[in-house]
Parts: C-alpha cells; sequence; structure tokens
C-alpha cells in the first residue's frame, strides 16, 4: 500500500496542471449512510499521504465489494474536464491496476485519459512522469481508435504517436525506416512516428508492430 501511495503520490505532483483544462484530483466516495444513494465527489489533498492511501483503499474495496484479503490494489481518481463549462460534467480518468500476484493473466496496467487537443510537449511530460513513477513494461499515448486499427490485444504492446518500451523487450529497429523516431530514456526507448497524437500514421505504427515480433493485421 504505502509503495502504490507513493508512487502515486509522486506522479500526482509532477503531472501538467492544467487548470484550464481539468479541476482537481478526486474519487468517488459511496454514501454510508444511505448505501443506494450516488456516490459524491471527494476532493483529494495530493500533500496528503494517508489520504491518499484511504483514497486507494476505498476505491479498491468497492471494486472487491468487500474488504482486500489478497494482493492486489485498484486505483481510480479522476478531475473535471472543466475547458467546456457549457457542456454536462465530463471526467478524466487515472486508473492503476497494481500488485496482483495470484491470477495467471494479472493485467496489472496504468491508465490516464487526456483530451485529444493536448499537444505533443505536454504530452510528452504526461508519458515521462507515468514512466518515472510506475516504471511499466510499456505504455502508449494512444486512441482507442487506433488501438483497435492495430489489431492490439493485451499484454501486447499498444503502439500509439508516442510508445515507451522498457530495456530488454525485443526490438528489432531495422525494419523501421527513417520516419519513426527512437530515443533512449528513463530505463527504455520512446518512439514516435509521424502524425498527430489524435491521428498517428497507422503504416508506421505496423511497422513498430513488426518491430516489436508482432504479426501484422
Amino acid at each position: 500500500m504505502r509503495t502504490s501511495a507513493d508512487r502515486l503520490q509522486r506522479s500526482l505532483r509532477r503531472l501538467p496542471a492544467e487548470p484550464e483544462s481539468y479541476g482537481p484530483w478526486g474519487f468517488w466516495q459511496p454514501n454510508e449512510l444511505e448505501p443506494h444513494a450516488n456516490s459524491h465527489f471527494e476532493r483529494l489533498d495530493i500533500d496528503d499521504i494517508n489520504a491518499i492511501e484511504n483514497a486507494i483503499e476505498t476505491v479498491t474495496e468497492r471494486v472487491s465489494r468487500e474488504p482486500r484479503s489478497a494482493p492486489g490494489l485498484n486505483i481510480k481518481l479522476f478531475r473535471e474536464l472543466v475547458s467546456d463549462p457549457s457542456s454536462s460534467p465530463r471526467w478524466c480518468k487515472y486508473s492503476a491496476r497494481v500488485g496482483f500476484v495470484d491470477k495467471r493473466r494479472p493485467f496489472n496496467h496504468i491508465a490516464f485519459d487526456v483530451v485529444e487537443e493536448t499537444d505533443e510537449r505536454t504530452l510528452m511530460s504526461y508519458m515521462s512522469t507515468l514512466v518515472e513513477a510506475w516504471q511499466p513494461d510499456h505504455l502508449g499515448a494512444v486512441t482507442e481508435q487506433t488501438m483497435v486499427a492495430q489489431g492490439q490485444k493485451p499484454p501486447e504492446v499498444c503502439v500509439g504517436r508516442l510508445t515507451y518500451i522498457r530495456d530488454g523487450i525485443p526490438f528489432e529497429t531495422t525494419v523501421l525506416d527513417a520516419e519513426v523516431d527512437v530515443a533512449e530514456a528513463d530505463g527504455g526507448r520512446y518512439i514516435r512516428v509521424p502524425g498527430t497524437p489524435a491521428i498517428p500514421s497507422l503504416d508506421h505504427i505496423l511497422q513498430v508492430r513488426r518491430a516489436l515480433g508482432y504479426q501484422a493485421v
């Protein structure tokens, strides 16, 4: 618990704030007095490690529907998208599933929502912060449409406009053309394909998948 809370706090402190786009971080707290009533949004003090642990424990118990008795934590935080106050409330999620060891395919993972208009410099800041905090095997900045188009299936690397893979994952760079940029950092490689975060080049994404040893779709 403390390790996960420390990692989460470190990431929350370093992530781009973007107050013009997003509200403060929080989580959905069930109503203890009225179990069937709607949950309420509780703002999270990211400088209070005990509050972060409580949020993790609350979410984990709600997901499992009982007190935690086995390894594994579910983390789900949200922040409201405030850039368009005239629309109905929209929420961006930060979730992490960590420490599950008793499943055949535990699928520990990180997922982080940002709006499609996020510029590349900010997107890279999100990526590097999450990589530094959680040290994942791989992480991709990708839309759902691109995930489907490339035929990605867990636990394969999900390739996007930006993709991180740690050292030790087989990666054959000779199949890539010069438009695919590969840079070493944070204990692995960051891979950038042509295009934009919303519309990356699918042809180059398929090149990266071949470099990872996956069959073409």
